[in-house]
């Protein structure tokens, strides 16, 4: 099992305003985010942002030496994905959202990111096994800088 740090997954440097559970089942990685008003604008501004970014077909083929290639609709252009402690590359699919009337103040979305992965896996990750004190990585953090 790995350590993911929750407040610190980037994609191409943009940060979702708050994460709220992150789920991997490799190579997939699904983030359970909000998104709140901020200097840049509207909480629909931060989920336009991260379509921009998107493709709308994404798949992963498994390699013979077990790695993962990624390819998205139109072109193959990876980007940059970091949890805060490691750096991958990868794309994301279009956000999961639903508009509300509480939409002006925060919306709830879905972040699903594929990582491109090479055969030897350990060289990705850099968490020790888990244990009761791996806890104390784990945080949540809405809005704000660090």
């Amino acid at each position: 099992m790995m350590v993911i740090v929750y407040g610190d997954w980037s994609i191409e440097g943009k940060k979702p305003s708050g994460i709220v559970s992150v789920h991997v089942s490799l190579p997939t990685v699904t983030l359970q985010c909000v998104a709140l008003p901020s200097s840049n604008g509207t909480p629909l501004d931060e989920i336009k942002e991260f379509m921009a970014m998107a493709r709308y077909q994404v798949t992963d083929d498994y390699l013979l030496n077990m790695g993962t290639y990624v390819q998205g609709d139109r072109r193959r252009d990876l980007l940059r994905i970091s949890d805060g402690v490691n750096n991958y590359l990868g794309l994301i699919e279009a956000p999961d959202y639903t508009l509300d009337k509480f939409s002006e103040e925060i919306i709830e979305y879905t972040l699903k990111i594929h990582l491109e992965l090479p055969s030897d896996i350990s060289k990705v990750y850099s968490a020790s096994p888990f244990s009761s004190s791996s806890f104390n990585s784990f945080y949540f953090r809405v809005g704000g800088s660090q």
